[in-house]
């Protein structure tokens, strides 16, 4: 019976569709238990690659997510990643 629920499926396509399910599945799992919950604006500004200033930038301008603690700044690195790629694929719109 499984013979015939599988004989018009590509064997490689199938392999290839599990095989980034469960990686993306890992991933998500890796990154909740690997990376720190929060960072403050050093550690931030070198995950991005970019300058201080150019993150206090993006910051003012509302396109990096980030929490006020007293004096204090503070970013979840999962949610700036999110709000970047979002903003990317909006621009990406707006220009099409």
């Amino acid at each position: 019976m499984p013979d015939i629920l599988l004989r018009d499926i590509d064997p490689d396509c199938l392999r290839r569709e599990i095989v980034a399910d469960v990686l993306a599945a890992v991933r998500e799992v890796m990154l909740e238990q690997s990376a720190p919950r929060t960072v403050d604006r050093q550690q931030m500004a070198e995950l991005l690659g970019v300058s201080l200033p150019s993150l206090d930038r993006e910051v003012a301008e509302g396109r990096i997510p980030s929490i006020k603690i007293g004096t204090r700044r503070v970013f979840e690195p999962r949610k700036v990643f999110d709000a970047l790629a979002n903003n990317k694929q909006n621009l990406s719109d707006t220009e099409s």
